[in-house]
């Protein structure tokens, strides 16, 4: 999703702009209302789409792993979640991607003092990799570190059944996306920005909490 909104911005200051992706569902993991939509506001605002993955990057080009070679002038790599390497020889359990496997309490399933959330944990259920999520984590986790520090009961972590997502999409309008639905417009780019804002807002208040 994060390749589509940058394609769709860039747009309103270039000329000419290519959204790679190596699968033609755009933005991968998306409903398909999703995709439709997104795919008619790349072909309204004009960016082209090439399918491949991409391999390497010049100063001249951007390289795809089938042998093409797409000229560019400047390219932006908007890569998907991952853990980070330093996991793999932490010990840890890990799960299929390397994150570190943790129970509902996202605690380590075989180091009880380690906790992990966001995308370095790999939960019990099924928790798209998203920010939407890892913020909601957020609070279950701080309660478990203290727990865990106090001896007190640790609590659960339980997901969002559905998580709303707005993606900018560089002129004036959005596109909202909650389960299967998906819908473009002016006010859902009012929603984003108030959405954006309030969340701003709540962390600038967090920091000026923790300041000495």
């Amino acid at each position: 999703m994060a390749g589509v909104e940058l394609a769709l911005c860039l747009r309103a200051v270039c000329t000419d702009v290519a959204l790679v992706s190596e699968t033609e569902d755009v933005p991968d993991g998306g409903s398909a209302e999703l995709v439709r939509t997104a795919r008619r506001a790349l072909l309204e605002r004009d960016v082209r789409l090439e399918w491949g993955r991409a391999v390497e990057v010049t100063e001249r080009d951007l390289a795809l792993s089938d042998g093409r070679r797409l000229p560019a002038a400047l390219v932006l790599w908007a890569t998907g979640p991952a853990p980070h390497p330093l996991l793999a020889p932490s010990g840890l359990a890990l799960g299929p991607a390397g994150a570190v496997r943790v129970d509902a309490t996202l605690r380590s399933t075989s180091h009880p003092d380690v906790f992990a959330a966001g995308d370095c944990a790999d939960l019990p259920q099924a928790v798209p990799k998203s920010g939407v999520y890892s913020v909601r984590e957020g609070p279950a986790l701080a309660h478990n570190l203290l727990a865990r520090l106090r001896g007190e009961p640790l609590r659960p972590y339980r997901p969002q059944r559905r998580a709303l997502a707005l993606l900018n999409c560089g002129d004036r309008t959005a596109i909202l996306s909650l389960g299967d639905i998906a819908r473009r417009g002016r006010w859902m780019r009012v929603l984003k920005e108030r959405v954006d804002r309030a969340f701003l807002k709540g962390l600038r208040r967090a920091a000026q909490r923790t300041e000495p």
